[in-house]
């Protein structure tokens, strides 16, 4: 089942936002410092891992986001966070999101021994995820970023 609700604007031709509900793609919790959830983010890129999309599902959504990007133009800000957006919406699934959300669990629960202060990130994020859309689940569009640096290093 896919969970395109809140896409619909960032797919629309009438958007004029340079990032999608930028306000939301962090951690709302405060006491977090930034840098930790920027390593959560980071952390969670892995999260590609755990879903399965077909290639020739992930490459049209590449071309789509790349067109519409492209059509808004290339040199302004906050485009990459509105592509990586414009992928994560093309290919959320609930399904998806919440295997990309388990992974995350997961590897906090297995770091917290270790970096107590990125897994409580990382569970921050995770209950974030689950309550978030698709274009602002900070979780779902990192593991889509994971997919498409992984695709691009399978072709080349």
């Amino acid at each position: 089942m896919r969970s395109s609700t809140g896409c619909s604007a960032i797919f629309s031709s009438r958007t004029t936002q340079t990032s999608p509900r930028s306000n939301n793609w962090s951690a709302s919790s405060n006491r977090f410092p930034r840098t930790n959830v920027r390593h959560a983010a980071l952390a969670a890129r892995g999260a590609y891992s755990a879903v399965r999309i077909p290639q020739t599902e992930l490459r049209a959504a590449i071309v789509r986001a790349a067109r519409r990007t492209e059509k808004q133009g290339l040199y302004r800000d906050g485009v990459a966070e509105q592509a990586a957006a414009l992928v994560g919406c093309a290919l959320a699934t609930d399904e998806r999101r919440s295997a990309a959300r388990t992974w995350v669990e997961r590897l906090a629960e297995g770091s917290a021994a270790h970096t107590p202060f990125l897994a409580d990130a990382l569970l921050t994020l995770a209950a974030e995820s689950a309550a978030t859309e698709a274009d602002s689940d900070l979780i779902w569009i990192q593991a889509c970023v994971g997919l498409t640096l992984e695709a691009g290093l399978a072709m080349s």
